[in-house]
């Protein structure tokens, strides 16, 4: 068969000669083979017009890879069209920006709420704002209503103005404490305090980002992060929690971000 695997695969010379010597012998009564069939009148024939196929099927696999790459391409983005929240996201990535979309609710049906990490305090940031509002722009369909305090006006390309919108990241930053009990009889190493924070803020860099919940149960744990404690209580303290001590899931908006530092992280061990 031509197609193996989705590929046009064009058949060898020997393939196309072995389809020949069976319709010949089959028309003619013969019982040639390939050695035999090598050397006759019928051969020389054969070589030409099956040359003559190679070089179309040649052709036409050159075709079909074309056409593979090219349905390939669009699936890919059909597959992630730049009105989804993903590819708002990735066209937004790919000119170096950090952002999170809001999670709708029905009464906010029609609208986009986006925000970007960007100071807004930095010399180039009227520059860098005119580049947001443009990939907001060509990224979300017509009729969406965006919401944010950051905004500015662009002209479309039948000379139309239209205003676009976005929100600056809150930064907010977080006190963490965490306690570390050990569990009796361990043979597991235990780390020093330094070593719990460099863990918990590498997890932290990879379990949590702008809009997300902050769910502080998620971000150190015993199975995978600290095998020799039998309990771990990860609290933390900033300017939404009325700067008390808490240790429940804090439902974020999608702008917010919690941001961490070593300087900041107090690590109790208890016995």
């Amino acid at each position: 068969m031509p197609y193996r695997d989705n590929t046009y695969i064009p058949p060898t010379f020997e393939e196309m000669l072995e389809i020949v010597i069976a319709k010949w012998n089959s028309e003619f009564g013969t019982t040639y083979d390939l050695n035999t069939f090598q050397g006759t009148n019928a051969y020389r024939f054969a070589y030409v017009f099956i040359q003559t196929q190679l070089e179309q099927n040649a052709a036409i696999a050159d075709i079909y890879a074309k056409l593979a790459n090219y349905f390939e391409n669009i699936n890919a983005v059909i597959k992630t069209p730049t009105t989804t929240n993903s590819g708002i996201i990735d066209a937004f990535a790919d000119k170096g920006y950090s952002v999170a979309v809001r999670d709708n609710t029905i009464l906010q049906a029609g609208h986009i709420g986006i925000a970007v990490d960007i100071d807004p305090y930095a010399t180039d940031y009227e520059q860098k704002k005119h580049e947001i509002l443009t990939i907001i722009k060509d990224n979300t369909v017509a009729g969406i209503f965006c919401d944010g305090a950051q905004e500015g006006e662009l002209q479309l390309s039948n000379g139309q103005v239209k205003t676009f919108r976005f929100e600056i990241v809150e930064k907010i930053e977080t006190d963490l404490q965490i306690t570390v009990t050990y569990a009796r009889g361990s043979n597991y190493a235990r780390e020093t305090a330094d070593e719990v924070k460099t863990k918990l803020l590498l997890n932290l860099k990879n379990l949590y980002g702008t809009g997300q919940d902050f769910a502080p149960e998620k971000y150190f744990e015993i199975s995978r992060d600290a095998p020799y404690s039998q309990n771990i209580e990860l609290e933390y303290r900033n300017e939404k929690t009325a700067n008390q001590w808490v240790k429940t899931i804090y439902y974020s908006e999608y702008y917010e971000l919690f941001i961490f530092e070593a300087s900041r992280i107090t690590v109790y061990f208890n016995e």
